[in-house]
């Protein structure tokens, strides 16, 4: 029992010491306020049908701006195809952070995966979301001043 609880206890057995109601007007915190919210997980088959990947596109496993060239691989079906079985983009950069010697448990996968032409598949979900959150925004009825048209 801490000091503080034991002041607290000493207050509440005197007689005339009356606890605090609570204030009724006062708001309970809004659910997740004050946390951000998370972004949605990185979906390979969306980036295919929005057309910002290609199905059997090769993609490649970079570490420290170096490609490891035995971590290439081939977007299949939403994953990714690599020594004839599929993987999720996570479970195989943990997998090649393992054979560099390196922490593979817990991993976010779109930082470790390119195009051949550089681009991360992190930067290729931020581009999507922003591409559906403008969408969104304009099936709603807004200008590109967030005005109500």
């Amino acid at each position: 029992v801490s000091k503080g609880q034991l002041e607290m206890y000493h207050k509440y057995v005197e007689e005339d010491f009356v606890p605090p109601k609570p204030d009724r007007n006062e708001q309970p915190p809004k659910k997740n306020q004050g946390v951000t919210q998370k972004n949605p997980t990185t979906n390979l088959k969306k980036l295919v049908d929005s057309g910002l990947l290609d199905e059997g596109q090769k993609l490649y496993f970079r570490h420290n701006g170096r490609r490891i060239s035995d971590f290439t691989v081939t977007i299949f079906d939403g994953k990714l195809l690599w020594r004839n079985k599929r993987y999720s983009m996570s479970k195989l950069a943990g997998l090649a952070l393992d054979g560099l010697g390196l922490d593979g448990e817990s991993v976010r996968g779109p930082l470790f995966w390119y195009t051949d032409n550089g681009d991360s598949i992190k930067e290729l979900w931020e581009e999507y979301l922003h591409k559906q959150s403008a969408s969104n925004t304009a099936s709603r009825g807004f200008n590109q001043v967030g005005k109500v048209t």
